[in-house]
């Protein structure tokens, strides 16, 4: 996702819209003809897990103090699957040869958990953040975390990091100036 979204030369911010009057998917609410109105925020809004992979891949990373991004290991359930087979075999010229299957049943193993990054997870995430301009140094931080909790990363480890480009919220991609910008970035009144 982050490849796609640099691919396109998108900003990108974490945040989360205010509408004013009806809101989406409200029910009893005459909209009819209407276009929904809403107002950016940041204050509550928040990145974690997965999502600040996503959010480096945006050409300017907005990420306002009252965001919150957070990071923790990668937890991984690898399930498995045996597979029962009734197989028919001839013999021709000496030679096995197999002339029908038919699977007869299939049973689950018990998956297997592991918890932090292996290695060929760790190659391609380190070379994503590298093609992305982030400092490759926030899987280390993401790994002092268990995967059954966050650890949020301060504006300031966001900027050593490079995953915040700047600290305005994602207000400021509706500002006048930004829309003038980029006229598909927004919609003014």
């Amino acid at each position: 996702m982050g490849r796609l979204i640099r691919q396109r030369g998108l900003d990108i911010a974490v945040g989360w819209t205010y509408f004013d009057g009806c809101k989406p998917r409200q029910k009893k609410c005459d909209r009819a003809g209407k276009t929904l109105i809403g107002r950016v925020q940041t204050n509550g809004a928040y990145c974690n897990s997965a999502c600040p992979v996503a959010i480096s891949g945006g050409v300017n990373r907005l990420v306002s103090p009252a965001t919150k991004i957070g990071v923790h290991q990668v937890k991984t359930i690898w399930t498995q699957e045996k597979i029962f087979y009734r197989e028919t075999y001839a013999i021709k010229n000496g030679k096995k040869k197999l002339i029908s299957r038919k699977e007869v049943k299939r049973t689950k193993l018990k998956p297997k958990v592991t918890t932090g990054i292996y290695k060929e997870l760790n190659t391609k995430l380190t070379q994503y953040y590298r093609d992305m301009g982030i400092d490759p140094a926030v899987i280390v931080e993401a790994e002092k975390t268990p995967p059954d909790q966050i650890a949020t990363l301060s504006s300031s480890a966001l900027l050593k990091y490079k995953i915040a480009t700047k600290t305005d919220g994602a207000e400021f991609l509706a500002t006048a100036k930004a829309c003038k910008a980029k006229r598909d970035n927004c919609i003014t009144r």
